[in-house]
């Protein structure tokens, strides 16, 4: 009886281990991925061009993490209205 209730706190103890090692090793990389995405800069122009809205995003990016195309939506929030205006939507972008 003694041994098994041994057996049971050392397994109880190995599993909270693990568990604590897990949580460490989650913060650690939390941190790890937002200092790099903290890093990233971003170069925006837009110019209009016959009433068009024309731009161009250049993205400085930190070692270790990269940049993938997706739809997106260029906007401009007015500050005095409160009013978010979407100028285009776009999937050409080079990478």
């Amino acid at each position: 009886m003694k041994s098994h209730l041994s057996m049971s706190l050392i397994t109880l103890l190995v599993i909270f281990s693990l568990l604590c090692v897990n949580f460490v090793v989650g913060i650690l990389l939390s941190v790890s991925y937002t200092r790099k995405v903290n890093q990233l800069t971003a170069d925006v122009n837009i110019a209009v061009n016959d009433g068009m809205y024309e731009g161009e995003i250049n993205l400085l990016v930190p070692e270790g993490l990269k940049v993938f195309v997706m739809e997106y939506q260029l906007g401009i929030i007015d500050e005095k209205d409160d009013m978010i205006q979407v100028f285009s939507q776009s999937v050409n972008s080079e990478v």
